[in-house]
């Protein structure tokens, strides 16, 4: 079990060029990790591993009086260590992928309710332009899961809407090609065809969302625009693209879709060795999307 450790800290090494102290930090948590699952739970493969086994684990730290930040960095170790066994075929399942941390993690993400998806969607004023504009921004946020920093940095070269997708940079510079859906289709050609199309700055590498001085919307003006929704819905005024981004996700393996291929349509960080290792290809991400986006 340990040869596939020392393959995902050689994967970090290379892909995410973390500190030697940060790389010597992990290889002890993991070989912490290993020993834990060999003596204690008895686990001699991976496919021993079960949920249970890893709150063992969890436990055993928090028995032992573990700093906060040190059972923090353990999770994020062992939680990585799963994510890539099971990318990479080398497990079957991820027992860690839904582990709260006892004592540590209290409060889960925030998911919406399909009730109130549709409430939040259907909230802004179609009739101005900034509503329209609203609207676009809320259904490309749940069509695509992206964060609130990959919203604001697109431009209007990177949406096409005759092949139904949009061209987005990662927070770590991966580009990724993600599908829309017919919700955000149309949203998206109303707000281009009636707001932008009146706005003189229509250039191919000009900013896709605006704010009303026609400027690049910012990261505080996503924010912003989400919690005066969330408070007119209802919903609360702690609704934020991660929100949206948690539903979406929980949405989509709800309705069967493999976590790999959800991982890779929201660009998670953690995702490893993306230029060393095969991808899918967009047909197939479209295919996921297709079966199993809940406004497909």
């Amino acid at each position: 079990m340990l040869k596939e450790a020392n393959e995902y800290l050689e994967a970090l090494r290379q892909e995410r060029r973390l500190t030697d102290n940060t790389l010597s930090a992990y290889q002890r948590d993991l070989k912490q990790y290993v020993d834990f699952l060999t003596r204690e739970v008895h686990c001699s493969a991976w496919a021993d591993v079960s949920e249970v086994s890893v709150m063992k684990y969890f436990y055993w730290l928090r028995d032992r009086h573990r700093a906060s930040a040190t059972v923090a960095r353990k999770a994020s170790a062992v939680r990585g260590l799963h994510r890539y066994l099971y990318r990479y075929k080398k497990a079957d399942t991820d027992p860690a992928y839904a582990i709260v941390l006892p004592g540590v993690e209290r409060t889960p993400p925030e998911i919406l309710s399909d009730e109130e998806v549709d409430r939040l969607l259907s909230a802004p004023d179609s009739d101005t332009g900034s509503g329209k504009r609203d609207q676009a921004m809320l259904e490309l946020l749940y069509a695509t899961g992206i964060r609130a920093s990959e919203l604001i940095n697109l431009n209007l070269s990177d949406l096409n809407l005759q092949l139904g997708f949009v061209r987005c940079k990662g927070i770590r510079g991966n580009e990724r090609v993600i599908p829309l859906g017919q919700s955000a289709k149309h949203a998206l050609h109303i707000y281009l065809n009636d707001v932008r199309k009146a706005q003189e700055d229509r250039l191919e590498n000009s900013p896709l969302f605006l704010n009303n001085r026609h400027h690049r919307l910012t990261r505080q003006g996503v924010w912003k625009i989400l919690k005066n929704y969330g408070s007119l819905t209802g919903i609360g005024s702690t609704l934020s693209p991660e929100t949206l981004r948690n539903t979406l996700t929980a949405r989509m393996l709800e309705n069967g879709a493999d976590m790999a291929s959800v991982d890779e349509i929201m660009g998670r960080e953690h995702s490893l060795a993306l230029n060393r290792y095969p991808r899918r290809s967009n047909s197939r991400l479209r295919d996921v999307y297709v079966r199993f986006h809940p406004r497909r």
